[in-house]
């Protein structure tokens, strides 16, 4: 492991042409600073992005650089190390803290979409009607079962019960925890999204600003180097942008789901993707109707919806696959094939331009 003192070394030398003073430990490492101050035991250096404080016996020489060579070096630190606060000029302190906690929360993101798999809810969810399955079969021999004929038989069935209680509220728990984790990706990507755009902006107006005042030189060149910190931001960040049209309060666009077009509402009150009978005839999308779930039609009925997996569903160039959905017994519509539920848009934030009829979809892809 790369200790501190090794990593100020890395650091001069990934910086030097070297002009600075260069000390040499007796341990054969060599370190680039510059000296601030010197007692009898030890002597203080500043190599840029702090200083480092050594004891003379571990010293085994000093080159001293000239005041040209030093004033040339802070000038590279000031290059290399330009977020620090002391090398941030007036009126940069807004956006460069801006730029910071956008950069923790691309980390932050990073972190909980990388312990998200697009397949665990699946295999949690069969791992859960397996268990249900179970239950099942198992309460129907403790109806018939009789603990003063068997005792032994019954305490049996009532262990293997709570056992499968005990593994259904693990992995209740487990796809509780997957849930919560979605939502917390969902709600900083789209908090992300929004305040980078904000960033964008606020970075555009005042390089206009100081592009028109001849005392803000110190601004522009501070503004060039975080021009591509800026950009970096947008890597991974997809905007896809696709015509829909208003139906009612909502909006309706042609999605392709399994190869096979069709017009769905965007729904983000519906939990899942829901299609009707015939689409899925269209799309050949059978049914499993050992998984269903209970669903609310638009009339108000409650009715048993068998769960399907689908392969890809794709709304212009923004596409997700291995999306969970459901087919609704009853027809479409001339005009309707079912609703684009949160299990394809959990992936996106979205945002509408009535005045062109342009819906965009953005999401943070996986690096």
């Amino acid at each position: 492991m790369m200790n501190k003192l090794t990593f100020y070394a890395v650091c001069m030398i990934l910086l030097s042409n070297s002009h600075a003073d260069t000390i040499t430990l007796k341990n054969g490492q060599c370190i680039d600073g510059i000296i601030i101050s010197e007692n009898a035991t030890s002597i203080t250096v500043d190599i840029g992005i702090g200083k480092a404080k050594f004891e003379k016996n571990r010293i085994k020489s000093i080159a001293k650089s000239t005041t040209a060579q030093k004033k040339k070096l802070e000038n590279g630190w000031k290059n290399e190390y330009f977020l620090q606060k002391s090398n941030i000029p007036a009126g940069c302190e807004s956006i460069t803290d801006t730029y910071n906690a956008l950069n923790d929360k691309r980390s932050a993101i990073q972190r909980v979409t990388g312990s998200i798999s697009a397949s665990q809810e699946q295999v949690i969810q069969k791992q859960l009607d397996t268990i249900h399955e179970a239950s099942l079969e198992l309460h129907k021999k403790l109806l018939v079962a009789d603990p003063k004929k068997d005792s032994t038989a019954y305490n049996e069935l009532i262990t293997s019960n709570n056992k499968l209680a005990a593994e259904l509220a693990v992995k209740n728990s487990e796809l509780q925890s997957l849930m919560a984790a979605r939502d917390q990706a969902h709600t900083l990507t789209t908090s992300y999204i929004k305040e980078l755009s904000q960033l964008q902006t606020s970075y555009s107006n005042l390089y206009e600003s100081a592009s028109t005042n001849p005392d803000s030189t110190d601004i522009l060149q501070f503004l060039e180097r975080l021009k591509p910190k800026i950009k970096g931001l947008s890597v991974n960040v997809e905007n896809h942008t696709i015509r829909a049209e208003k139906f009612g309060r909502n909006l309706l666009v042609t999605a392709c789901i399994n190869d096979t077009n069709g017009r769905f509402i965007l729904d983000t009150g519906a939990s899942m993707v829901c299609m009707s009978q015939e689409f899925a005839d269209r799309a050949k999308i059978i049914a499993d109707q050992s998984r269903t779930i209970e669903m609310i039609v638009a009339d108000g009925r409650k009715v048993k919806a068998p769960k399907v997996l689908l392969k890809s569903v794709q709304v212009g160039d923004a596409v997700s696959e291995n999306v969970e959905g459901v087919i609704i017994t009853s027809s479409g519509t001339d005009k309707i094939d079912g609703l684009l539920g949160m299990s394809f848009l959990q992936n996106y934030t979205m945002s509408y331009e009535s005045g062109n009829g342009k819906l965009t979809l953005t999401r943070f892809a996986s690096p």
